[in-house]
């Protein structure tokens, strides 16, 4: 069975009790799948760490047995309860195993638990997609990117779900500095829940000062995760605080701040006989990522971070040139990073 996109959001919160044996995500945004399958999952069993009743199934597992879907399928739990069968790697394996369970016309009578497949970008050629649309108890459910006005009411009932009051002008800044992506924004607004306690309405001073705490945090983390030759997390993210204001300049000087803390704390090790710890608590880390600059610490080489160092002074130089796109510019010195980890 299929569904069409505008039915998908009252759809997904009675899905529990739908007549359904499970559903397949697909479309293009990524961000967008990714939250509705956790969305779906929590639906259907409220602890997901319960190894009883949810069993997840890699496409390494399904191409070693194409009758484990269907053996978790019909599997009772221990304990009781739904149990649910998570696939988020699928591929033709997938279909193959699905074939297998679909063969019995009558498998969606036969058990109370739940298939729950993440796609991406299907066309409607795909064998997975067609056999889902064409099931009587499984549901194709389409993941489209969301228009502003759409984005916009999301948002606002979410806030009126956690009982918090909100102006207008919160909602349009929520939208500007976390962009499309779903799973930030919930977390965001359970932030400002815990923060609020039992104040029920947030003014857009307090959310302002929220805002900039959480913006010094991810740039931060942007530091972190580059240390750590993240790069394609790095890359991701450069795109979403481009999208929610940040400048790439912003990226730049903080990536130099934090490669020289380590190099002082890498030079005290190596030429003062600072001991680590000592080397730590001297570069004054923000407590959340002490931890992360530590083990970056360790096992970065001086070579590397004076390297480093010096190639953001240059893109730094680059993107006051202006010659070109900040945005390009700062994206694609990530893209080479990135591309020299592949070839390694």
């Amino acid at each position: 069975m299929k569904i069409s996109s505008y039915q998908v959001e009252n759809y997904i919160k009675k899905i529990a009790d739908e007549k359904i044996s499970g559903c397949l995500l697909y479309g293009p945004e990524p961000t967008i799948t990714r939250f509705r399958f956790e969305v779906i999952a929590k639906k259907i069993v409220n602890d997901l760490a319960d190894p009883f009743l949810v069993s997840q199934l890699s496409s390494e597992k399904i191409k070693e047995d194409k009758a484990i879907l269907t053996d978790e399928f019909y599997s009772i739990s221990m304990l009781g309860g739904r149990r649910l069968i998570m696939i988020k790697d699928c591929d033709a394996h997938t279909v193959g195993a699905l074939k297998i369970l679909l063969s019995d016309p009558q498998y969606g009578r036969k058990s109370d638990n739940f298939i729950l497949i993440q796609g991406g970008d299907l066309d409607k050629s795909s064998a997975l997609r067609k056999l889902v649309e064409e099931s009587q108890f499984l549901m194709a459910i389409p993941c489209y990117e969301e228009d502003a006005v759409s984005l916009r009411k999301s948002i606002s009932e979410l806030f009126v779900e956690n009982d918090i009051i909100v102006e207008n002008e919160i909602i349009n800044l929520m939208v500007k500095n976390f962009g499309k992506d779903r799973n930030l924004i919930v977390n965001e607004v359970g932030k400002i829940k815990n923060y609020l306690g039992d104040e029920k309405k947030l003014s857009l001073e307090i959310f302002r000062k929220l805002i900039s705490a959480n913006q010094d945090e991810n740039l931060q983390d942007f530091a972190v995760q580059f240390a750590s030759k993240n790069y394609e997390w790095c890359f991701l993210r450069a795109e979403k605080a481009f999208e929610g204001g940040n400048e790439s300049i912003l990226l730049v000087r903080n990536l130099i701040n934090y490669f020289s803390k380590l190099y002082n704390a890498k030079v005290s090790i190596e030429n003062s006989g600072k001991s680590i710890d000592e080397a730590v608590k001297s570069a004054q880390i923000f407590y959340k990522i002490e931890a992360d600059f530590r083990r970056n610490l360790q096992n970065l080489s001086l070579k590397f971070i004076v390297k480093s160092l010096q190639s953001f002074e240059k893109l730094e130089i680059n993107l006051k040139k202006g010659n070109m796109s900040s945005r390009l510019v700062f994206l694609s010195y990530i893209r080479g990073y990135l591309i020299k980890k592949m070839a390694n």
